[in-house]
């Protein structure tokens, strides 16, 4: 006996008889009659009196009644409960955010989520690209914006590119608005850690061009490196985003790196467990939405993908 052979059973009660059923429900009347026929030898009892003018319940049918119609309202309450969470979707997802985009995302997304998607709690984790993607494999994150070389292909969505600056205290004395790679081989570098971090993605095109890099430290911290850079202490490779507040406000510089220009594109990683979850999906089109619009406001110092 399953759902459909229920509702067979209820639609003939409900009409009467097999003919008006078979009517009401669009069911050939021997194909109703056979369902019918089934459930009654599956439970080994009659459940219609069969009469010239319809048909009337049997005690057992009168059983069958009460319980098909708790089973039905039941699965109608599931069917609209669950159309409901698709709708407005509901739980808590996990987003990991790279310490220098959470300066400039974090705000306008907890605004955007809270006003579009009221039943969803947002739990954000800040760290360096490499442990995101550490905890997005393990389960620990639904989502997460994760870096790499812009020109390392992906089916990931990209929100945008960054153009890599060298980060300068002050003190550096340099008219140019613009710098070299080259230029930059001799000064002592501070720069965060990780497979993706600027070290790797800048180390890995100053090799390519036969130029040396000085990095004197790594440190997994974008506060202590930007306290270093600007009590004079050494020089940084970042993205905009990650010091602009300290650069607008004169606490240090940033140039431009050219000859050649490097950038690295931003991407929203999903985890695979999450990908069919319905608030997974929606806190990331809410994560696109939000970079589309503080790109294109040029509240976040990025160029738009293509």
């Amino acid at each position: 006996m399953d759902i459909r052979q229920l509702r067979y059973f209820v639609g003939v009660t409900e009409a009467g008889s097999f003919s008006r059923a078979a009517e009401r429900m669009n069911v050939a009347q021997s194909a109703l009659s056979l369902h019918i026929r089934r459930i009654e030898d599956d439970l080994g009892v009659s459940l219609f009196n069969r009469e010239p003018k319809g048909v009337t319940l049997t005690q057992a049918g009168e059983k069958l009644l009460d319980h098909a119609n708790i089973i039905l309202r039941q699965l109608a309450l599931a069917q609209d409960e669950l159309k409901t969470d698709r709708n407005t979707p509901a739980g808590t997802v996990a987003i990991g955010i790279p310490s220098g985009a959470s300066r400039v995302l974090v705000t306008p997304l907890l605004e955007a989520i809270h006003n579009n998607l009221p039943r969803v709690t947002i739990r954000i984790a800040e760290a360096m690209t490499g442990y995101l993607r550490d905890w997005l494999s393990t389960g620990g994150l639904h989502m997460a914006v994760t870096y790499a070389r812009a020109d390392i292909g992906g089916v990931e969505p990209i929100l945008a590119h960054e153009d890599f600056h060298l980060v300068a205290p002050t003190s550096f004395d340099r008219s140019a608005d613009t710098i070299s790679l080259s230029e930059i081989a001799g000064l002592p570098l501070l720069l965060p850690t990780g497979r993706h971090s600027p070290a790797t993605i800048i180390g890995e095109v100053a090799e390519s061009l036969g130029v040396a890099l000085k990095i004197e430290l790594e440190i997994d911290s974008l506060w202590n490196i930007l306290e270093q850079v600007a009590a004079g202490r050494g020089f940084s490779i970042l993205a905009p985003s990650a010091f602009l507040p300290e650069w607008s406000a004169g606490r240090m510089r940033g140039f431009p790196i050219v000859q050649p220009t490097i950038s690295r594109t931003a991407r929203l990683s999903i985890a695979h467990r999450y990908a069919d979850d319905a608030a997974t999906q929606a806190v990331a089109r809410q994560v696109i939405q939000t970079c589309n619009q503080l790109v294109k406001s040029g509240e976040w110092p990025r160029r738009v993908p293509g």
